[in-house]
């Protein structure tokens, strides 16, 4: 009997850890998506100021491509935030519960925020196929077909989503676990 137990919180732990390893990837990987769309934007932005004071000249589309890249650093930014624990808080009140209670608050709200989440991911890629299926572009010099920069909402909030979805998973494990080990 003891075997057995042992053998289901083994399979537990290891579920667990590998849930905040694919949280980790996902949110390593919007982490460095930003960290380059930031990068793009500042040396677009500075290249113009070059561009324009020295040589009297403007690439006229620095400014749309660091708007759609902003909306990029916000949409993976948010799962970011999420991993790290950074966007929602209710820390005066978390702080006064005891682990398994704060715990059971943190599985609650991650609960609320997918929902929140899958439907805005729902709403944002239908805007971007309705962009896709009308054919619509920005009426720039660029002309940017408007479904590729609406893609980085639904993709951004599809990110959150799992990431909130395994963090269920992992707090999930944790309730049945007299010591969790799930990270974070």
């Amino acid at each position: 009997m003891q075997g057995a137990t042992d053998g289901r919180d083994r399979q537990r732990r290891a579920i667990a850890s590998l849930c905040l390893a694919v949280e980790k990837l996902i949110a390593g990987a919007c982490a460095i998506a930003c960290a380059l769309a930031l990068t793009v934007m500042a040396v677009g932005i500075v290249a113009e100021i070059v561009a324009r004071n020295v040589f009297d000249y403007s690439f006229l589309s620095v400014d749309e491509v660091s708007g759609y890249l902003l909306v990029a650093v916000i949409f993976l930014g948010l799962a970011v935030a999420v991993h790290d624990n950074a966007l929602f808080r209710v820390e005066i009140l978390t702080e006064r519960l005891s682990a398994s209670k704060a715990r059971m608050l943190d599985w609650l709200l991650s609960l609320v925020f997918i929902g929140f989440v899958l439907v805005l991911d729902y709403q944002c890629f239908q805007l971007a196929m309705d962009s896709l299926n009308g054919s619509y572009s920005a009426p720039t010099l660029l002309g940017t077909p408007l479904y590729i920069p609406q893609l980085l909402m639904p993709i951004g909030l599809s990110a959150t989503a799992l990431i909130l979805v395994l963090r269920v998973v992992r707090l999930s494990i944790a309730r049945s676990d007299p010591q969790p080990e799930v990270g974070r």
